[in-house]
């Protein structure tokens, strides 16, 4: 039990109730300001991505136009302090910080899950530039950083849009200054429930109201806030990453933190916790789920006991004050008696003066700043400044509350109507040049028509012409087909004449095969011949010598009265010539059968030779008469082919005409042509320039959609 407080929870146990509603209010406020806060970013990050992507739709990719569009988008999204964008290989070569251009970022997880096409904010997170670059709608920044990223397609190739945030401007919109009901100790912060990076849970992630001492004049942690027993809680550079939510009693996560992240929610305005300061505090805690992310934060909004409960009510304070003056001034009556009226009177001046002071005084400042607000210049900047922890100080605050959460809502009706406004502007200008451009080409649309008017004249004559040529065509149709059966008929007639050349040449290559057979056996016959003539020799020699012995058997026969027995010698001779003329003639014999088979072998071959030269002298006949026929149907297919010629000539004298008239055209074409290349060029980047603003418009339309959502929404939070 938290005795310390505990009187003054006892006189406004009624307030344990009251303050519960407070903290629901702002922690359900601020998580609503979060929620549109991310809202807008992705929505300036998609209008950033559109506006690319149309560029890059008409236009090759220029690192100089990329940087104009990201510098003119930087400075219309104030919260964001670059933008720049990495290409496939992680190279980044457009960027609003020109010490960013040329660095390689695979290792940002932004750029790793772009190329899966996944939009992802990563952080907060510590990086140095976001220091360097500065650039910050936050009073308020250092390294700490927020990295929006969405992934876009170019030529095939995944390319990723990144956008700095410092962690500050994050952190301004959770701890906007007057949304805080407790001002002496009240404290809105983000700490870390789920993450995969090294962070441990419970570990803070914004700013801290008591970074430094520009909300209070009392302990902050940068100077060192000294604890009763645990020495100070002190940060070097920041409250996020240094600080984590522990009571240093205990070395634990502190109640509020702890049941947040096991229930979800936490609510605790009695008897408290003790935080990391350990200090009692009550308040309010939920879970937070950023968009595109893969991390789950807590928030907690948070005051002391001592100021939640810290209320004394006018009817106490009043009558107390008025009891110890009247008091004091009977027990001064005792001893310095007044008349009865003059106690009366000053009594009167006392409750006078007390209602004054505590009651009119505050309420006529409220009622003049009230007035101020309603009638003058509507200075929502002014505030009641709270004099008292009674029913007048709640109405200061809760006054001061009212006002600011009117100047919240002017302020995003004025954001509002400045993107309207430009985006209507935007609108205006688009519209005057469509309106120009759709002038200018309906001139060109209607010069076309003109030129198509003429131009169909002209070709009406030649449709004409061309009557006269289909007519021509018609009767050279009839020639050729008559042709085409002469030249079917001359076909038919030369593969005759094939077919009998070929059977020639089939003869003559028969007659070639039996010469030779005629000639080899002209050669045996010369051959034996010479045989036949050998033997005639020997024939001749026997016979010489037969007579030479005839011869002399005629000397000895003359003898042979007394010699008989050489005659005898003689006639054995005579015999042995007689057997040898026997033998050769024989061989004569048989040479000359030879001779005779051969000579009829010749003469058979010579018959067919006879025969073949015949046939071939026949086929060659047939041959000549085919082509004594062919050369008929030339003649005729000569004939026509004059008709044809004249056709022709008929047809070259249109032609001509046709001629004549298409060089008129080709002239007129050329003339038009070049007109109409010019003029449809200037269409053509008229119509250019229409798609472009069509793209201009498509985002200025966004931006007047998502504006009218915004006030929507602030309409929709009023019941009326």
């Amino acid at each position: 039990m938290n005795g310390k407080y505990y009187l003054s929870y006892l006189l406004n146990r009624d307030l344990k109730e009251q303050s519960e509603k407070v903290f629901e209010g702002i922690a359900n406020g601020r998580k609503r300001a979060l929620e549109n806060w991310f809202q807008d970013m992705w929505v300036a990050m998609n209008l950033t991505k559109d506006t690319i992507l149309a560029y890059l739709g008409q236009n090759g990719v220029d690192f100089d136009d990329l940087n104009h569009i990201l510098k003119d988008k930087r400075k219309r999204f104030e919260d964001f302090s670059e933008f720049f964008i990495i290409n496939s290989q992680g190279k980044v070569n457009v960027s609003t910080y020109e010490g960013q251009i040329g660095r390689i970022r695979k290792d940002l997880p932004n750029f790793q899950l772009g190329q899966e096409n996944q939009p992802f904010m990563y952080g907060p997170y510590i990086d140095e530039d976001t220091l360097k670059i500065g650039n910050c709608s936050s009073k308020f920044f250092d390294e700490v950083t927020l990295m929006f990223s969405l992934p876009f397609e170019n030529n095939g190739r995944i390319s990723v849009l990144c956008g700095r945030v410092p962690n500050d401007v994050m952190s301004d919109v959770i701890q906007d200054e007057d949304t805080h009901v407790y001002k002496e100790s009240g404290d809105n912060y983000l700490f870390m429930v789920e993450t995969d990076r090294d962070i441990e849970v419970g570990t803070a992630i914004s700013r801290s109201r008591f970074e430094d001492n520009t909300f209070t004049g009392g302990d902050n942690l940068k100077d060192g806030i000294p604890t009763k027993k645990w020495g100070a809680v002190r940060i070097d550079q920041h409250t996020e990453f240094e600080i984590v939510f522990k009571d240093p009693a205990t070395n634990e996560l502190h109640e509020g933190v702890m049941n947040t992240i096991k229930n979800g929610q936490n609510l605790d305005s009695w008897p408290g916790y003790p935080e990391y300061r350990h200090i009692y505090v009550g308040g309010k805690g939920i879970i937070i789920k950023p968009p595109h992310s893969n991390e789950v934060w807590g928030m907690m909004c948070e005051g002391d006991i001592e100021e939640i409960y810290k209320f004394r009510s006018l009817d106490f304070k009043i009558p107390l004050r008025f009891g110890v003056l009247s008091g004091a001034l009977t027990l001064l009556n005792t001893y310095v008696p007044f008349p009865n009226y003059a106690l009366w009177l000053a009594n009167l001046i006392i409750m006078y003066t007390l209602i004054k002071v505590s009651v009119v005084k505050p309420i006529n400042k409220t009622v003049n700043i009230l007035q101020e607000i309603a009638e003058g210049e509507g200075d929502l900047s002014l505030r009641v400044e709270k004099m008292s922890n009674d029913e007048i100080g709640e109405l200061s605050r809760w006054f001061n509350k009212f006002i600011n959460n009117q100047m919240t809502i002017i302020k995003r009706i004025g954001i509002s109507s400045r993107d309207s406004k430009n985006s209507a502007n935007e609108l205006s200008g688009m519209t005057e040049s469509f309106y120009s451009n759709a002038k200018n080409i309906e001139g060109i649309v209607s010069d076309l028509v003109n030129y198509s008017v003429e131009h169909n004249q002209i070709f009406q004559n030649t449709q004409e012409k061309f009557n006269v040529l289909s007519d021509s065509i018609i009767n050279i149709d009839d020639i050729l087909e008559g042709v085409n059966e002469k030249t079917i008929d001359t076909s038919n007639k030369a593969k005759t004449s094939e077919e009998n050349s070929m059977a020639v040449l089939e003869t003559m290559s028969e007659l070639e095969k039996s010469m030779k057979v005629a000639q080899e056996s002209i050669v045996g016959l010369k051959k034996y011949s010479e045989e036949i003539s050998a033997v005639v020799d020997v024939i001749e020699n026997i016979s010489k010598q037969t007579q030479m012995l005839a011869l002399n058997a005629s000397i000895e026969a003359a003898r042979s009265g007394e010699h008989g027995r050489g005659f005898a010698v003689v006639a054995s001779e005579v015999s042995q010539l007689a057997t040898e003329s026997e033998k050769a003639t024989i061989s004569i014999s048989n040479l000359i059968k030879y001779v005779q088979d051969e000579a009829a072998k010749t003469i058979d071959s010579v018959g067919k030779i006879s025969q073949q030269v015949e046939v071939g002298s026949s086929s060659v006949k047939s041959s000549v008469n085919t082509f004594k026929e062919i050369g008929g149907e030339i003649e005729d297919i000569a004939d026509k082919i004059q008709s044809i010629t004249e056709l022709v000539s008929i047809q070259s004298k249109e032609l001509n005409e046709i001629a004549k008239g298409t060089e008129q055209v080709a002239a007129k074409l050329d003339k038009d042509t070049n007109k109409s290349e010019d003029e449809s060029l200037n269409a053509m980047n008229m119509v250019k320039e229409i798609i472009e603003q069509t793209a201009q418009v498509d985002q200025s339309s966004k931006v007047l959609t998502h504006t009218a959502n915004n006030l929507n929404e602030i309409v929709g939070a009023f019941k009326l």
